[in-house]
């Protein structure tokens, strides 16, 4: 009788171990080390042809510097730092230190699963003086 009674007790146990390890997985409980180390590497800018057609890579390094290339000759476009931190509402990397302001800031991670990369950053001020801001969204892959 007395195993019965323990029942909804290791019911509950399981569903949280469950939930925590489901989570973990979409960077809901990561802590930040797994975070950077899953987003050090080199992501590649999935390009929107009608308004900015370029091939570019994001390279995140460790230790904290971020590198702007353009894919089609490697040239170097921008040299900033960046620093990613898991929260239980979404996880974020924090961009800095870069010429173009456009992308200085703290972009929400979307979606980093495996090869796929997808960052948004909401604008309160506009960068760069312009008149007209709101939501810039990234896709990038490996």
């Amino acid at each position: 009788m007395r195993f019965f009674k323990l029942i909804p007790h290791l019911a509950f146990i399981s569903l949280l171990v469950l939930a925590i390890v489901g989570c973990e997985k979409n960077n809901t409980f990561i802590s930040n080390a797994k975070l950077e180390k899953k987003l050090e590497g080199t992501w590649h800018m999935v390009p929107i042809f009608l308004t900015d057609p370029s091939t570019v890579d994001w390279v995140f390094e460790p230790g904290g510097n971020i590198t702007i290339l353009n894919s089609a000759d490697t040239n170097f476009l921008e040299h900033g730092s960046w620093m990613a931190s898991a929260h239980l509402i979404g996880s974020k990397v924090v961009i800095s230190s870069l010429t173009d302001s456009t992308y200085n800031g703290k972009w929400l991670i979307v979606n980093l699963k495996n090869d796929r990369l997808q960052i948004n950053i909401g604008y309160k001020n506009c960068p760069n003086g312009q008149s007209h801001c709101g939501t810039l969204q990234r896709e990038f892959y490996r």
